[in-house]
């Protein structure tokens, strides 16, 4: 799985999530809350529903069939920490749950950029090999 990191203004936020009601069955908005567990030590794993449709066709007559279609889209947080990770399938599908959340909970989200810097106070803090590091 991959993973973009970002950074939340008010993280204590995040726990409006579990207030939403989870929806097992036919999805009416096009991002719903699937799943919310806590796991161990505070660490909160959210996963969001995409719903979507594959468009079938052809060039000349244009889309013909449309088959429905679910992407789930993993979301974890520590509720005092600012950083989250979300899983990255794709900008689009990234930026529309980031964009339910930013709805569900009314606090501020934006991507966070892991720089050079970042990863030598990373390396130095940790006193590990490269190897390890990576």
């Amino acid at each position: 799985m991959k993973f973009s990191l970002l950074e939340v203004e008010q993280p204590k936020k995040l726990n409006l999530l579990s207030k939403n009601r989870i929806n097992f069955f036919v999805k009416k908005e096009d991002v719903s809350l699937f799943h919310f567990n806590e796991l161990d030590n505070n660490f909160i794993h959210v996963v969001f529903n995409i719903s979507d449709e594959y468009q079938v066709g052809t060039k000349k007559l244009g889309s013909q069939i449309n088959y429905s279609y679910s992407s789930l889209i993993n979301f974890f947080y520590i509720p005092n920490n600012r950083y989250v990770l979300i899983e990255h399938i794709n900008k689009e599908y990234r930026d529309e749950v980031v964009n339910n959340i930013i709805d569900r909970t009314k606090t501020k989200i934006k991507p966070h950029i892991i720089k050079k810097d970042t990863i030598t106070r990373v390396y130095r803090k940790l006193q590990v090999t490269k190897k390890k590091l990576e």
